[in-house]
């Protein structure tokens, strides 16, 4: 029986130790590798891995402070009314934040390029969270703490806005948990 109700417009596993599966990258402090899992290890990530392969991107802070991505945009054109589905993995070993600090570790742009829905980690008064707003402005935003040295499946369903009536949402889950209400009236 053929395939035809395939789920995912991108789907990336890093399988063959490179980035090949995105459409560029961004990284000139050489932050991000695709790593295999005992590279992960020794940064203290636990074997235990949640994915399915031997390797992960890796991003390491700690090697500065410029922007590092992949970039994927020639899957995504949703049009009005539209529904995106994202789900990745994601681990934090010994992440340090100043009061206040925020970065973005997804976002769905629109033209221009906007931000339209975004997943970031930021320090709220000294707890490390991760959230999903509609930018990656302070409003609509959902957040739970985020649990250092261990792994975390991190979900988000985008309804675009179908152009009328502010109907668009946002529903963002962690762990397989609702984080929050969905958010509405975007």
């Amino acid at each position: 029986m053929p395939f035809f109700n395939n789920p995912y417009v991108h789907e990336s596993n890093f399988e063959g130790g490179t980035n090949a599966e995105w459409t560029s990258e961004t990284d000139t402090e050489s932050k991000l590798s695709i790593a295999h899992y005992t590279t992960l290890a020794q940064h203290g990530a636990r074997l235990e891995v949640p994915f399915q392969g031997a390797y992960a991107a890796l991003i390491d802070l700690a090697l500065g402070t410029a922007d590092a991505y992949l970039q994927h945009d020639t899957a995504y054109d949703l049009a009005a009314d539209g529904t995106l589905h994202i789900r990745f993995y994601l681990f934090a070993k010994n992440l340090a934040m100043a009061a206040s600090d925020r970065f973005t570790i997804f976002a769905l742009q629109a033209a221009g390029p906007t931000d339209e829905v975004v997943i970031d980690v930021r320090n709220n008064a000294g707890v490390i969270e991760v959230l999903a707003a509609e930018t990656n402005a302070a409003a609509t935003v959902r957040a739970t703490p985020l649990i250092q040295d261990q792994w975390h499946c991190c979900e988000l369903s985008a309804n675009i806005d179908a152009g009328a009536g502010n109907d668009g949402t946002i529903s963002f889950f962690v762990d397989g948990y609702q984080d929050g209400a969905q958010i509405t009236a975007l």
